[in-house]
């Protein structure tokens, strides 16, 4: 069952059954203020009829009673028992068979119904005052007291159908009309699970807060959108880059076992295919890298001397083919940063390389760690064309290489800035490219 039928279901069945509370408590309170005056009434008869009883000799007549108050006057029916029950004197309809004395409640001046008597009767039984113990019980019709108790309950009835069906058309129209946004959103919901990552929401509802939950799916299908953008333009770009290596790899094997070679043509063309094979492996490494940094699961202490060592050595080798002078200033080399030590090494490596691989020849690099507002700041800062501002985003995205990062690094795969960015937010930090004179300066902030 949808959402609005339960709700419409569920606010019915409340109202239904307040509706039907409300009615049943009206009719009982209607009946016992009925019966309460019915009562009163022949109580007031019966006292009057045994004093007038005690006064002389007493005959009934069928002359009516006092007028009560609702239903008009009663019409008494009487009988007046000896002390040992036996019938003195009775009126029509207790003639021929008058009712046990024995079968009658004995409270004096307490109302009650006949039992198994027609028409139905409302009794009393009181004493004859200086009569030795006689008994009258003066009765009357319930008649009327029935037929408006039924009128009543036949118009309360009426009353219940058409309050609880006018009910039930408003929670309908109201509960649509509460619901449709709900209505719109579950559609839109819909739509993007089949794959239709275009649909909106309408935020065109006066609720504020309606108004803003609308506005929020918005802003996850658009962030969804993007994130599906991006795996299909990653997924791309990693066939792409990993085409490569594997043609490499296929196409030297394939060259080496098309004819029989000798010793040395097998060894060179195996090489070949190594080389290929280690360009596969090392993409493979950064991919993984990349959707899962933070291998080492516990973090430890590291001092900024062994980190800054470690990530140099693998680069001497670049560092000497490019004559660059790779520099380091920090305050204090001791000092230690927690996080996972290979990561980290990874981070400052990969930013070392490419300033190394965009430096000029003969140029300098310059890196510098510093403690800043309870963060600690590493910068590495090149010599060479710098990065224009519409790119300083971009150099991010996994495989993004720029025109002269391709002439500069053509065995490159595009993932080395993503990594370090990826790795520096796994620790709860960032990167960042500043400055505007020559060169890139790149600022990794790492909390302290």
């Amino acid at each position: 069952m949808k959402l609005r039928q339960r709700l419409i279901v569920s606010i019915s069945l409340v109202t239904g059954v307040s509706l039907t509370g409300a009615f049943v408590g009206v009719s009982a309170l209607f009946d016992f203020a009925q019966r309460r005056s019915f009562d009163d009434a022949l109580i007031t008869v019966a006292r009057s009829e045994a004093r007038e009883a005690s006064r002389f000799h007493f005959r009934f007549s069928e002359r009516p009673g006092p007028a009560m108050s609702d239903v008009g006057p009663l019409n008494n029916f009487g009988i007046i028992y000896a002390e040992d029950g036996t019938v003195l004197a009775a009126s029509a309809p207790f003639e021929r068979a008058p009712p046990n004395l024995a079968t009658i409640p004995q409270a004096r001046l307490a109302a009650f119904d006949l039992p198994q008597h027609l028409p139905a009767l409302r009794a009393v039984l009181t004493e004859i005052p200086g009569s030795h113990g006689k008994l009258m019980l003066i009765a009357a019709s319930r008649a009327d007291l029935d037929a408006s108790s039924a009128f009543l309950h036949r118009a309360m009835l009426v009353a219940l159908l058409v309050s609880a069906g006018w009910s039930a058309l408003l929670v309908v129209w109201l509960v649509r009309r509460q619901t449709q946004h709900h209505e719109n959103i579950a559609t839109v919901a819909r739509r993007v699970a089949n794959g239709d990552l275009a649909a909106r929401v309408t935020t065109l509802v006066k609720d504020p807060e309606e108004a803003q939950l609308g506005r929020d799916i918005d802003h996850m299908i658009e962030q969804l959108a993007g994130l599906v953008t991006a795996q299909r333009r990653f997924t791309a770009n990693a066939a792409h880059e990993l085409r490569s290596p594997i043609a490499v790899v296929y196409g030297e094997l394939q060259q080496v076992l098309r004819k029989p070679r000798d010793t040395e043509a097998y060894r060179a063309g195996i090489q070949r295919a190594l080389r290929g094979a280690e360009r596969l492996k090392q993409l493979a490494d950064d991919l993984l890298t990349l959707v899962r940094p933070n291998a080492e699961r516990e973090p430890r202490a590291v001092t900024l001397r062994s980190l800054v060592a470690s990530a140099q050595a693998p680069l001497e080798p670049l560092v000497l083919e490019k004559s660059v002078t790779l520099t380091f200033d920090a305050s204090d080399m001791e000092a230690t940063i927690v996080g996972h030590p290979r990561d980290l090494e990874r981070l400052l490596r990969n930013l070392i390389e490419n300033a190394v691989r965009h430096a000029r020849p003969g140029g300098h690099v310059d890196l510098s760690a510093q403690y800043r507002e309870g963060r600690l700041e590493f910068a590495i800062k090149d010599d060479g064309p710098g990065i224009p501002n519409h790119e300083r985003e971009r150099v991010f995205d996994p495989f993004y290489r720029s025109p002269e990062s391709r002439a500069n690094s053509p065995d490159g795969s595009g993932l080395g800035l993503a990594i370090a960015r990826e790795i520096a937010r796994s620790h709860g930090g960032d990167i960042a490219i500043t400055g505007a004179d020559a060169g890139a300066c790149f600022v990794v902030r790492l909390p302290a």
